[in-house]
Formats: C-alpha cells, sequence, structure tokens
C-alpha cells in the first residue's frame, strides 16, 4: 500500500502486515486483550478456540486473509478480510470483519485502505461489513448506540469511535441492526399473559422444551420450520437439517432446553419456534476468554439474563398469536432459572414485523449496530 509523505512523494507504508504465521496469528487474536484491557462491558472471545478456527480458515485454507497495523513493532489494529460473490448484487463483494483499532484514524484508514486493495484485486467493487466470518447472525455490525450495555452472548462491544473512523475512511451506513431491550415484568407482561391465554381457547396447540432425548425429531421440526419460513429470512438461505444438528451440537455447553420452545399442531405438526440462550458472557468475563466448562456448568446458575435469538412461525399461524404463547411459555422458565433481564435481537432494522413483535411484549430498542459499506471507484 502507498501514502504521500509531507513532500507529496509516493511511499510504501510499512504498517501494514500480512499475517502468514502462528506468531502473527496470536497476535491478531490476542490484540483485543491489550485494546479492551478493563472496560467490563466487553467479553472476549474465547481466545483458543478463536486461534484454531482462523488458523484453519487464515492459515490452512486461505479464505480469509488477516492484517495487522504495527508502529514500532506494536499491534494498533487489525483487520479480517475475504471476497465473495454476492447473489444478491450480481457482483463481487468485498467483506470486513474483526476490525478492531486504537483511536487513530491514519491507523483505521491504512487497515481499511489494505482491505480496498485486496477487493480490487480480487474483482470486487464494493467493501461491506463488519460481518464475522461463518456466522452471519451474530457479532455483526459496529455498535454505534448502547455502549452503557455489557455485550450479551454472540453480539459485540466497541469502542464508541468505531463508527467515526470508518465514516472518516470514506465508509457509509448500508443498514442498522438492532436489539431490544424487554421488560419481564408490569402491564406489557400481563398482557402476553392474556393473550396467550386466549390464543390457546382458539387453537389447538402444545408448546415443548427442547428434549435431547428426541434431539433429531426436535431438530427436523425446527428445520421445517425454517424451510417454511424462508421467505422472511432476507440475508441467507435456511439451514438444513444437518447444519441446524450440528450447531446445536456444538453450542451444547451454552443450551438451556427449557429457553428453546416448539410449537405443534393437534396433529404434531410443528407450526413455530423460540429460541433464547443464557448470557453466558457474564461468566465469559471472569475467565478472560479462557474455556472452561466446569466454571460454566456451575456457574450457570447465578446467570440472570438471557438474549433472544430465533423466533420463527409458519406463514399460515403468522399474525394469530402463536409468537405470544411462545414467549409467554419463554418467561415461565425466565422465573424458574431467576432470568430477570433479557435481550432481543438483533433483528434487520426493515424486518418491522420481528421488531413489532418485541414491542408489543414490551421491548424497547436499546442498541443499534451498523453495517458500513464504501463502493470502490477504478
Amino acid at each position: 500500500m502507498y501514502n504521500l509523505s509531507p513532500q507529496g512523494e509516493i511511499k510504501e507504508s510499512k504498517m501494514i502486515e500480512k499475517v502468514t504465521d502462528r506468531k502473527s496469528l496470536r497476535e491478531f487474536v490476542y490484540f483485543t486483550a491489550e485494546l479492551y484491557d478493563g472496560e467490563n462491558r466487553y467479553a472476549p472471545p474465547f481466545y483458543r478456540v478463536l486461534y484454531k478456527e482462523l488458523k484453519r480458515e487464515v492459515l490452512e485454507k486461505a479464505r480469509y486473509t488477516a492484517l495487522l497495523a504495527k508502529k514500532e513493532g506494536a499491534v494498533r489494529g487489525r483487520i479480517l478480510f475475504t471476497t465473495e460473490y454476492n447473489e444478491k448484487e450480481k457482483r463481487k463483494v468485498g467483506y470486513f470483519s474483526m476490525f478492531d483499532v486504537f483511536d487513530e484514524p491514519e491507523t483505521a484508514a491504512e487497515l481499511l485502505a489494505e482491505a480496498e486493495k485486496l477487493a480490487r484485486k480480487n474483482g470486487a467493487t464494493s467493501v461491506e461489513g463488519p460481518y464475522t466470518p461463518y456466522d452471519p447472525d451474530n457479532r455483526r455490525g459496529i455498535l454505534v448506540k448502547g455502549q452503557e450495555y455489557p455485550a450479551m452472548i454472540f453480539t459485540s462491544y466497541n469502542y464508541a469511535y468505531y463508527g467515526e473512523l470508518l465514516e472518516k475512511a470514506g465508509y457509509e451506513k448500508n443498514c442498522d441492526v438492532v436489539a431490544l431491550k424487554i421488560e419481564l415484568q408490569g402491564e406489557k407482561t400481563e398482557f402476553l399473559k392474556s393473550l396467550a391465554s386466549e390464543v390457546r381457547k382458539r387453537f389447538d396447540i402444545k408448546v415443548d422444551s427442547l428434549d435431547y432425548s428426541r434431539f433429531d425429531r426436535d431438530v427436523a421440526d425446527v428445520a421445517k420450520i425454517f424451510a417454511s419460513a424462508t421467505t422472511e429470512i432476507n440475508y441467507r438461505e435456511a439451514p438444513s437439517v444437518e447444519t441446524i444438528a450440528r450447531l446445536a451440537k456444538k453450542m451444547r455447553l451454552f443450551i438451556n432446553p427449557d429457553l428453546i420452545k416448539i410449537a405443534r399442531d393437534n396433529n404434531d405438526e410443528p407450526i413455530g419456534f423460540c429460541m433464547c440462550l443464557p448470557d453466558f458472557n457474564q461468566l465469559i468475563r471472569k475467565t478472560g476468554g479462557k474455556l472452561k466448562p466446569l466454571t460454566f456448568i456451575f456457574g450457570k446458575k447465578k446467570i440472570t439474563a438471557a438474549r433472544g435469538m430465533l423466533q420463527y412461525v409458519i406463514p399460515e399461524y403468522q399474525g394469530k398469536g402463536i409468537i405470544g404463547v411462545l414467549f409467554e411459555e419463554i418467561y415461565r422458565s425466565f422465573e424458574k432459572y431467576g432470568i430477570t433481564e433479557f435481550e432481543g435481537g438483533t433483528i434487520m432494522e426493515d424486518n418491522k414485523k420481528s421488531i413489532g413483535v418485541l414491542e408489543k411484549f414490551g421491548g424497547k430498542i436499546t442498541k443499534v449496530y451498523r453495517l458500513y459499506k464504501k463502493e470502490l471507484n477504478g
């Protein structure tokens, strides 16, 4: 990459380094431990797990390019980058993620300029992000509102200056993603209970928690609901049975079966489901990004918050209150496990239906994550 010197000469930047070995990959992975040292609203990743994943994706399969920005040997920023063909836009797009940097506009600009250079080289005409690789539902966007709240499980936290750095580098809003805080007591909760009671009178339905003894059946039913609700998923295809099963097994440490509800009609056909996860970030902050299964097994009883991950109802039952029944069952489980705080989302800003459902049940938008985009000229 090249910059202009004070005299107007073109010179090669010495700041940006490509991650090419295990040593530099470790620097990339552990950089945020320094950047967010002392920030208790940030929740670190499982560093060893992240290192293993990026070792595969960056060093072995080369699906992603990892870049470091350094000054006098010290890491000042990082970015992960790839280029893919966007079916919706019918063109190649550069996608960045893991954009983390000190409050240094020059450092941010150099990182982004190098990513843009790679994008052009690979035939992309624009750059978007951040999207977390191989995890499109979570940790997406730059937090532009809600820095006063701690990051919930599988969501991100960043300093307020991140958005400003991107905008200074020529990036503009592509779209926003929102999270809502939902009150678990009061008038809205009473309304939910009343709604659920009326829906149960009108429809002969039953709601069960995830049952590991009938795991294959439950996974297949969730896949059916996804497939039927594909029209609501505007950024990816409905996952397969195999994908859902793999993710459920991978996430088993974080799953409380009583916080995953599946609704079925009187023919035992699946019609809707809702998935919430306990906020294990409350424990991850204590372990400092170390995976300690015993800490999670024994500490999960003390978790006091949960995050809503997914909620879907098949078209035939949409608008008929089935979501209300699912949430009423979830709220009962919250009471059982001592959960007093609930965050719903993250939801694309144009998904008015899902946002409206949560607002109806007492939700208020407290966090906004912004996805940025830059068109590349030449």
